[in-house]
């Protein structure tokens, strides 16, 4: 598995960058509504959940890491 391979930092730091678009895209779609509530919701929704899963595995990794890993 590729996300295996890379160091909790990394991993922090996509996490990271992807609150920060699940944020702005939240913003984006909430001033702009080309699509339904329902679906812009559910967009949002997927966006947070990704980046937050990413910073709970990073943190896993970085627990279980040794000192020359993380």
């Amino acid at each position: 598995m590729i996300l295996r391979k890379l160091r909790p930092r990394t991993m922090m730091m996509i996490g990271m960058s992807t609150l920060v678009i699940a944020s702005l895209g939240n913003w984006y779609l909430q001033r702009h509504r080309p699509w339904s509530t329902a679906w812009t919701d559910g967009v949002s929704g997927f966006l947070y959940g990704v980046a937050i899963a990413t910073m709970l595995l990073a943190v896993r990794m970085y627990r279980r890491a040794g000192p020359e890993d993380r």
